[in-house]
């Protein structure tokens, strides 16, 4: 269970940041409480994010695991803050998308801690990538970063949540980037699926790369590199074929 620290108010709402306990000293590499923090923990849903009072943020989503068995472990989402962003992260504690209970408050908590950020981030793995879509629709980011976005299950496919919409995200100024591997047909179904229900997006197909499309560039040890490219340099189609190739 959290312990209670503090709460941040956006539109009559309180969302209270807690502390998870557990967590092994020093596991953070300094003072957990001062760039560690919970805003939102259900029995579905939790959200965390490191601050290091960075004007740029970055917020990653959960994906889909065959031995899920409950919330996983915290991430440190240190190669972030090493750039230069603040690390936010959205957890589910199935494998249901996110479309359960706590999808609303969620949803909000993160909106209102990113609203005074210059600039924000979206990246998903697979299931990750339709939680980014769904928070897409309640808080547009400046940039989408996605990778074999895998669309949920037919009895999924339904949720009361006003801030649910099933097949698109209304952008107006952002850019999207989508990697998917033309050899996994699904992955490319679902992948042009995506980019329409943002209204278009910058394809990268990554030939032979797997679910998701970028294992070959993690596996060739280049990882780092990619999220150079993805966050720091000018993202395009060309310098991450050179990284998977």
């Amino acid at each position: 269970m959290p312990t209670h620290s503090g709460s941040v108010t956006s539109r009559s709402k309180i969302f209270t940041r807690w502390v998870l306990k557990g967590v092994p000293n020093g596991f953070f590499g300094g003072n957990m409480a001062s760039d560690y923090e919970g805003y939102f923990e259900g029995q579905n849903l939790r959200c965390y994010r490191r601050s290091r009072g960075s004007s740029s943020a970055i917020v990653t989503f959960d994906h889909w695991r065959r031995d899920r068995a409950y919330f996983p472990s915290i991430k440190q989402g240190g190669a972030f803050l090493d750039r230069g962003f603040d690390f936010f992260r959205v957890d589910t504690c199935k494998n249901d998308w996110f479309l359960n209970s706590d999808l609303t408050p969620a949803l909000e908590a993160t909106s209102a801690f990113l609203e005074s950020y210059s600039q924000v981030i979206y990246l998903g793995f697979s299931m990750g990538c339709f939680g980014l879509l769904l928070l897409a629709n309640r808080r547009q980011p400046d940039t989408i970063i996605a990778t074999s976005p895998a669309y949920p299950p037919k009895h999924h496919q339904y949720t009361p949540d006003r801030y649910y919409v099933p097949e698109k995200a209304v952008l107006t100024s952002c850019t999207a980037f989508v990697h998917y591997d033309s050899y996994n047909g699904v992955d490319e179904i679902e992948a042009r699926r995506f980019s329409a229900s943002l209204g278009g997006a910058n394809m990268i197909n990554l030939i032979g790369g797997g679910h998701p499309a970028t294992n070959k560039i993690v596996e060739n040890g280049r990882y780092r590199e990619l999220l150079d490219y993805w966050l720091l340099h000018r993202l395009d189609a060309a310098s991450i074929l050179e990284l998977h190739n």
